[in-house]
């Protein structure tokens, strides 16, 4: 049980609090059933004090006490009060250490995913408080028995092997006790068993036997040490009834039983220990006697750890008091808010009647404010749709009306140097000086004709021929060229003259370029070029 001392922070009577805890503690660690009245006693005192972390402290002692006597309805309520004020406090040490207690409460009566939960939440909150060096790491290493203990139950041998090995790190790490660490390797050599590694298990439990035996009798803290004194026995002999070593294993076992009579202490090894021994006497063929330990069993095991037990009515269905108390006070505030409402049940009308009419005005109100928004801003939409569609509808006039002003220009440069050719063949007759500087001019006039046409549709068409080199890097100047005058709707004799090629060429070079773009054969290439 995960121990979280609490702060006496109360001026009032602290000191004598304080005193009456170490008297009540010393009593629990040597004789814990004469405790819990003192717990009671101490718990009724913290209440009155208002010291939340001091009843907490009590109700999980009164619990731990209630479960070792068997009384676990009573013990599951203490845990879950000591979990109600620990979130009423907002304690989340005190909270972690109340699942940890319910986890392993749940866990003894083989309710193993409650028991889980509770468990994993608890050593969820421990690791994040280590982390912020808020508890010690013997609380941690607690939670990891918890968590190993659980593993073992469940028959989780090698996992619980990993968490104990987890334990002795730290136990050695932080100088731990002896018994704190012998308590961890009997678990050890617990699972160790149940995997069957049975010399293994030998080795550190006959070694523990010794130590506890030692110090059962030097130490005053009999309880404790007796208490590990039954385990360790029991443990060695399960181990030497698996190797059929009978007589040790009796030897053992019957030190476990006399010791968990004599203290009653581990009274819920008993049954474990009985059964034992009588698979022992039956291996024998001593069948009286087997019978008679195994009725022994049965007689302790209907009386304390069934449901059949008057004692624990009502164990194998758990009801969560916690959950049941937050249900309760919700249903005392319910009742309260309806005797108030019957009460002022004419005024609860009244408010109703002016609150449904004012809703019916704010959402009038807000209705029509609503409307007039949309409307409005449907007018905006409309009337910017329209000036776009407006400007869009003159850009398209003006670049047509560009487009065929450069057409026209285009025609009119082609008409000129036709005439320019006519003269040229005239010149050729002529073989003087004056004549051969004006056929020099005339070439000279025929280079500048693309330029002057590119310079005008560049002007017009602004990236063109960006956009269309961007998207299809493999087209070539002359490609781009041609592209331009497509783009115009000029026919192949039109573009031949301007790009100084026959017309076969021309229709050369608009099939290389309709592969290069990859167009359809169905597609016009006009069209496309006056997309992009």
């Amino acid at each position: 049980m995960l121990i979280i001392l609490p702060p006496y922070m109360h001026a009032v009577g602290a000191n004598n609090l304080k005193q009456e805890f170490r008297s009540a503690d010393s009593i629990f660690l040597h004789h814990p059933d004469s405790a819990f009245t003192p717990y009671q006693n101490l718990y009724n005192l913290s209440k009155e004090a208002k010291d939340t972390s001091s009843q907490i402290l009590c109700l999980r002692r009164m619990g731990k006490i209630s479960y070792q006597q068997k009384k676990l309805p009573e013990a599951l309520n203490f845990y879950t009060e000591a979990l109600h004020l620990s979130d009423l406090k907002k304690s989340i040490i005190n909270k972690a250490s109340v699942l940890a207690d319910l986890g392993n409460l749940y866990c003894k009566y083989g309710h193993f995913d409650d028991g889980e939960d509770y468990i994993m939440q608890a050593h969820r909150i421990f690791l994040t408080c280590m982390k912020e060096n808020k508890i010690g790491h013997k609380t941690l290493i607690y939670s990891y028995i918890h968590i190993a203990e659980l593993n073992i139950q469940r028959e989780l041998n090698q996992n619980a092997i990993m968490y104990l090995d987890t334990c002795l790190l730290l136990a050695n790490a932080y100088d731990n006790s002896e018994e704190e660490e012998a308590n961890i390797l009997r678990l050890k050599s617990t699972a160790l068993t149940a995997m069957d590694s049975l010399n293994q298990a030998l080795e550190i439990l006959l070694p523990l036997e010794k130590q506890f035996d030692l110090l059962s009798i030097t130490t005053s803290n009999y309880t404790y040490h007796y208490s590990n004194a039954i385990l360790i026995s029991w443990g060695i002999g399960v181990i030497y009834s698996k190797q059929e070593k009978d007589e040790l294993a009796l030897q053992h076992l019957f030190k476990s039983l006399h010791l968990i009579k004599r203290l009653q202490k581990k009274l819920d090894h008993q049954t474990k220990v009985l059964n034992e021994i009588a698979t022992i006497y039956k291996r024998q063929k001593k069948y009286d006697l087997a019978f008679k330990y195994q009725d022994e069993a049965y007689k302790y095991t209907e009386k304390n750890l069934t449901s059949n037990s008057e004692r624990n009515k009502g164990v194998l269905k758990i009801r969560n008091t916690y959950i049941e108390k937050l249900d309760e006070k919700e249903k005392e505030i319910m009742a309260k808010n309806l005797m108030l409402a019957n009460k002022d049940k004419a005024n609860l009308r009244l408010r109703i009647v002016i609150l449904v009419f004012a809703i019916f005005i704010v959402a009038f109100g807000f209705l029509y404010w609503t409307r007039s928004v949309k409307n409005r801003l449907r007018s905006e939409k409309q009337g910017i749709q329209e000036k776009a569609a407006e400007k869009e509808k003159v850009s398209q006039l003006e670049l047509r009306y560009k487009n065929r002003e450069l057409t026209t220009s285009s025609l009119q440069l082609i008409e000129r140097d036709d005439l320019l050719d006519k003269f040229t063949s005239y010149l050729d007759k002529d073989k003087n000086t004056e004549a051969k500087s004006l056929k020099f001019a005339r070439k000279q006039l025929a280079s500048n004709l693309w330029e002057e046409f590119e310079k005008r549709f560049v002007s017009i068409h602004q990236g063109f021929y960006e956009r269309l080199t961007k998207q299809f890097p493999e087209l070539t100047t002359n490609d781009l060229k041609l592209c331009a005058l497509v783009k115009l709707d000029l026919k192949g004799k039109e573009i031949s003259r301007l790009l100084g090629m026959t017309e076969k060429s021309v229709h050369t070079a608009r099939y290389r370029i309709r592969k290069k773009i990859n167009l359809e054969t169905n597609a016009s290439l006009e069209e496309f070029m006056k997309k992009v």
